[in-house]
């Protein structure tokens, strides 16, 4: 497959990413967190990234509630506050990346991308729309 933007011969899979301007084999999505192409090379990096990110995570949690537990945190009322709000956005990231984790385990299991999913995405709003303009019954 010849890709008219590199102007190279490319994989069949491979799909050229407009962010980073160059083809990725077996392209699953652009990260702009990584700044960086997810594909076949690098998709169990970025698994296994996103993963210890979790990990690491759930640690700064116990951590901080231990501290709370055995007192070290509360000897200052500022390390206190900081500590809290850590905390809850700690938490709120725990659950999005969860979420991340749980969809890249979906896909993995039904063996898609997320390219695919984002096409499918698209495809059912232009259905959609076509439904509701009258064209399509």
């Amino acid at each position: 497959m010849f890709c008219t933007v590199c102007s190279a011969y490319v994989n069949e899979d491979a799909k050229h990413c407009g962010a980073c301007n160059r083809c990725a084999g077996g392209f699953d999505h652009h990260c702009n967190w990584l700044n960086n192409c997810i594909g076949e090379a690098n998709y169990w990096d970025f698994y296994n990234l996103i993963c210890l990110y979790l990990v690491f995570m759930i640690v700064f949690q116990v951590v901080s509630i231990i501290g709370f537990i055995d007192g070290t945190i509360m000897e200052k009322t500022w390390m206190v506050v900081m500590v809290v709000i850590f905390m809850f956005m700690n938490l709120v990231a725990i659950g999005f990346d969860s979420e991340l984790i749980h969809l890249h385990r979906w896909m993995q299991e039904y063996g898609i991308g997320t390219f695919d999913v984002v096409l499918f995405e698209r495809e059912k709003v232009e259905m959609k729309m076509l439904v509701k303009s009258g064209q399509k019954a």
